[in-house]
């Protein structure tokens, strides 16, 4: 393991973030991401139709 992958792991450690909650936090990041697209063509493609 690198230095820098040491000071990440200890870093998420110390920061009281475990795997499960690691996990969840990236999959609400893709889920907002996801709504933001799907808003955003929608917003669009009203506007486009007025």
């Amino acid at each position: 393991m690198s230095k820098d992958t040491e000071k990440a792991v200890i870093g998420l450690s110390g920061a009281g973030l475990g795997l499960d909650d690691l996990i969840r936090q990236g999959a609400r990041q893709v889920i907002q991401q996801a709504i933001e697209a799907e808003l955003a063509e929608l917003f669009e493609r009203v506007t486009n139709d007025t």
